[in-house]
């Protein structure tokens, strides 16, 4: 009897747990990241292609001669049998402009809160004189996909000596941005 109860147990969760799946499926990307052979120093070019619908995110990683990786996005919709790189806008719908609003306050508010949590003096450095920032459009935020969800980042603009300072970004759910995708 106990085995039968324990059974059942188990078959309900493991129902459960494919129902949950499935639904998170609808709303999720599937992704695969490779790595280059190591350059001369020892570092590597990371890839990351991620598959959303008829969409696709490719994110490079390539390291420079101090071993900083510099990123990069693009996106592209499939087409014919194959994959045409697009602008930003191009993966929304008419409420972009709606969505580009609530992604420039988000970033506003990232940057003053790390601006206000910089403690040493040569990082404060790379803040001075910039109270506020730009208004980003669709083609100045980097786009990218990642398991559910859709990440943007952008730089702030604070130039190469402060790069490890240098950007901010938010992400939304596929779900949370039904209203604004194709």
């Amino acid at each position: 009897m106990k085995f039968l109860i324990t059974c059942a147990i188990l078959l309900l969760s493991l129902v459960c747990f494919a129902q949950n799946h499935s639904k998170k499926g609808e709303t999720l990307a599937q992704c695969i990241q490779k790595e280059s052979k190591p350059n001369h120093n020892g570092d590597v070019t990371i890839t990351k292609t991620c598959s959303y619908k008829n969409y696709r995110s490719v994110n490079v990683g390539t390291p420079d001669y101090k071993g900083r990786s510099f990123w990069s996005s693009h996106l592209y919709v499939k087409q014919k049998n194959r994959f045409v790189k697009i602008k930003n806008a191009v993966f929304f719908n008419q409420n972009r402009d709606a969505l580009l609003s609530i992604l420039n306050e988000k970033f506003q508010k990232a940057f003053k809160k790390d601006k206000s949590e910089v403690t040493d003096a040569d990082t404060k450095q790379c803040f001075e004189g910039v109270d506020k920032l730009r208004w980003y459009d669709w083609d100045d935020i980097s786009i990218y996909f990642n398991g559910d969800s859709v990440v943007f980042d952008i730089s702030y603009g604070l130039g190469d000596a402060c790069y490890s300072q240098d950007g901010g970004g938010t992400s939304f759910t596929f779900d949370y941005l039904k209203p604004y995708l194709k």
